[in-house]
């Protein structure tokens, strides 16, 4: 009985086949419209030009950890927000 129910809700050979052709076509779309962005603006968005077919594969997939940049040098003799607030 549980097989008569589980198949029921499978989706069918077509609409699958039709779900991964879409899925293809909107990840070529992606990767064509991440390269003709400039450097910069990829920079921006965090990734670099020959990073963008990895990118658009893996969207959607679990994200991987975010790696944070630490704080950009301040200058000699300049306290940052945080150090005031320790002072």
């Amino acid at each position: 009985m549980n097989n008569v129910i589980s198949a029921a809700f499978r989706p069918s050979l077509f609409a699958r086949l039709r779900a991964a052709v879409a899925g293809w076509h909107n990840r070529r779309i992606a990767a064509l419209q991440l390269h003709a962005m400039p450097d910069a603006l990829l920079r921006d968005i965090g990734i670099e030009r020959h990073q963008i077919n990895a990118a658009v594969r893996n969207f959607g997939a679990s994200p991987a950890p975010l790696k944070l940049r630490p704080p950009p040098a301040t200058a000699a003799g300049v306290q940052t927000a945080t150090e005031r607030k320790a002072a």
